[in-house]
């Protein structure tokens, strides 16, 4: 069974409409999604059967097996893929202080509306900085293979004084929604 976040299984019309009539942000929420995917596939489509703990450990698919209570021959299993939508938001990752003149890492991280990377993200991203010496990336055009993530190196130039930073800001310019700033990052002189 596979499935974009917010969209309903194809796997049968029942289940597609099972997902319709019972799926919500509020469904069950002290449980993780594929815990309540789960819960709702026990309660309104396999009533009496025994739905066994669902654990999603990359977060993107699922196992899930059910047994008959009353038939304990009678089972049956199925792995539900979580695939990412498409981008909503950009998300930087940034040290809190740099020196002058010495590369940092800073991390690019696209994500969907529900909080998934967007792994299949592959627009253009640009950079800009408050430091106007500042060694940026170059505009880099994201591939398949970087999985709606990538590392580039930044190099900020114009310490700052006392707690006062400079900031990072990447746009995607084909879709001005797809911006972050980073937070001050404080500039310490070498």
């Amino acid at each position: 069974m596979s499935c974009a976040p917010g969209e309903a299984a194809s796997v049968s019309e029942q289940l597609h409409q099972y997902y319709d009539d019972y799926w919500t942000p509020d469904t069950h929420p002290d449980q993780p999604a594929p815990r309540r995917v789960a819960i709702l596939l026990q309660q309104h489509l396999f009533p009496g059967a025994e739905c066994l703990d669902v654990g999603c450990g990359d977060g993107r698919s699922a196992p899930l097996s059910g047994t008959d209570t009353a038939a304990p021959s009678i089972t049956g299993a199925l792995t539900v893929t979580i695939h990412a939508a498409s981008a909503a938001s950009l998300s930087l990752a940034t040290p809190a202080s740099a020196t002058a003149n010495q590369p940092f890492d800073l991390g690019v991280t696209l994500l969907d509306a529900f909080g998934n990377v967007a792994d299949g993200y592959t627009g253009t991203v640009q950079f800009s900085s408050s430091d106007p010496l500042a060694q940026l990336p170059a505009d880099y055009q994201f591939t398949g293979a970087d999985a709606g993530s990538h590392t580039f190196t930044v190099t900020l130039v114009t310490p700052t004084p006392g707690s006062a930073g400079q900031t990072i800001t990447a746009t995607d310019p084909a879709d001005a929604s797809l911006s972050a700033t980073s937070p001050p990052i404080v500039v310490n002189a070498a």
